[in-house]
């Protein structure tokens, strides 16, 4: 059994209320490249997350 590595700090579940796709698995996205505007589809799987948030460092 692996050990979880992305902690999702936005919920995969509430994202997918935003889903572009039938099968519910891709958003639109933003980002901004100096004066550009660059508009996407990405995959909820890798948005919304920090890798080891919740990991201690004990």
């Amino acid at each position: 059994m692996s050990i979880p590595r992305k902690h999702h700090y936005v919920s995969q579940f509430y994202l997918r209320n935003f889903a572009v796709d039938p099968e519910r698995k891709k958003i639109t996205t933003v980002a901004k490249y100096g004066s550009t505007a660059v508009w996407s589809k990405r995959s909820i799987k890798n948005l919304g997350y920090e890798s080891d948030l919740y990991v201690s460092l004990r």
